[in-house]
């Protein structure tokens, strides 16, 4: 088993820690309340990025966060469905900022 750079593990323990097991930041549910995208959505997202989209929209996201600027530039209709994609690194330089 190979071990993880200390930043990995600073990074999984503030994952773990600051994300996940906030209710404020990270809500979970249920596979039942995961609904199929609205047509004209599904036409632009690609199928294996669906659940991201679909997840947002059952939780009453506002945001989905990527690495993958293509689906930024692909995916045009989100905000007409309330959906704001922002790409990881700039999101987490201003989330780090607004906790400070």
């Amino acid at each position: 088993m190979k071990i993880p750079s200390p930043s990995v593990r600073i990074l999984s323990q503030f994952l773990h820690l600051g994300i996940l097991i906030d209710p404020n930041v990270c809500h979970y549910i249920d596979t039942q309340d995961i609904a199929p995208l609205p047509s004209e959505l599904a036409e632009q997202v690609p199928l294996d990025d669906a659940y991201l989209f679909q997840t947002a929209l059952a939780a009453g996201g506002d945001t989905i966060v990527t690495s993958d600027e293509r689906l930024l530039e692909r995916v045009t209709r989100a905000n007409d469905f309330g959906i704001s994609l922002r790409l990881r690194d700039e999101y987490i330089v201003e989330y780090l900022v607004q906790r400070d």
